[in-house]
């Protein structure tokens, strides 16, 4: 744990040190250049997951996936507990299918783009798609107050 600290206070240190000298800048522009050099991405849900998008956009009305990943990416940023999400892990980090969807690489792609990155050094590598799953779980259960055990029940082929 305090390990953790220390790495972290170094990281603020060489954080402090390289905006300083202008290196900071550099490095998030090569990677915001490396994200958005290709207009599109594609991620692949596993089914399930497509299942869970389909079944929030009935849910919510929203006609267009990209709308409610820009939704669910906005109330995550207002503060999410990756604990409360602990048991549904094997969701989240699903399994690739044919459930594929083209995000535009706009700020919520880029959003998504950099928890990954968060998540994969100090956590869980939940790839992509894990993380989108993830927001969309919180912003069900936490902006539409849906029982995310009754919402996932039959979305897993069993």
């Amino acid at each position: 744990y305090s390990m953790k600290k220390m790495s972290r206070a170094s990281q603020a240190m060489s954080f402090i040190a390289g905006a300083t000298n202008g290196e900071i800048a550099d490095k998030q522009t090569e990677k915001a250049k490396k994200y958005n050099s290709v207009g599109s991405s594609t991620v692949n849900f596993s089914d399930a997951q497509g299942k869970l998008i389909k079944k929030l956009l009935e849910i919510t009305k929203i006609s267009a996936t990209m709308t409610l990943f820009s939704a669910a990416a906005q109330y995550m940023k207002e503060g999410i507990d990756n604990l409360d999400y602990m048991d549904y892990l094997p969701f989240v980090i699903g399994d690739k299918s044919n459930y594929r969807f083209t995000m535009n690489k706009n700020s919520t792609y880029l959003y998504f783009r950099e928890k990954y990155e968060e998540y994969k050094d100090n956590w869980v590598n939940l790839r992509l798609r894990g993380v989108i799953t993830l927001a969309l779980l919180h912003y069900a259960k936490c902006k539409l107050n849906l029982d995310l055990d009754e919402l996932l029940k039959g979305l897993n082929d069993e």
